[in-house]
């Protein structure tokens, strides 16, 4: 046992800035969003000044990308069994859709947040 464990309970390290999540990505702001039902959808924005990191906690979800110049679109399947972490950079806009209700994602951000820098922006699927 280390010097975190007890034996009635075990602490986990989330983060620790002497191993960043991706290289030359400063976390100064954390948190994460529950989606209580399948199909709930957060994003449909942009930041100019805000990088953010989404890292699935529970269950699976959709997360659709457009870049607002180049109007280029990808969607991706975060599944939280796959502990995968993906780059959202700014002025690229973003919507997550739980595919299944009580999904969690976390996510990590280079600045706190501020109105002025979520900039709506309505993502239509291509596939819609």
């Amino acid at each position: 046992m280390d010097q975190y464990s007890q034996p009635v309970r075990e602490l986990i390290i989330n983060y620790d800035e002497r191993f960043p999540f991706v290289d030359g990505f400063v976390v100064r702001y954390s948190y994460s969003v529950h989606f209580l039902e399948k199909d709930n959808v957060a994003g449909n924005h942009y930041h100019e000044r805000k990088g953010e990191l989404f890292i699935p906690i529970l269950g699976d979800m959709e997360v659709t990308l457009e870049d607002i110049q180049s109007k280029g679109q990808e969607t991706i399947i975060l599944k939280s069994s796959e502990h995968p972490i993906m780059s959202v950079p700014t002025g690229v806009a973003h919507k997550v859709r739980a595919l299944e209700a009580g999904a969690v994602l976390l996510v990590l951000a280079t600045s706190h947040a501020a109105d002025e820098d979520e900039i709506d922006y309505k993502i239509t699927n291509q596939t819609e």
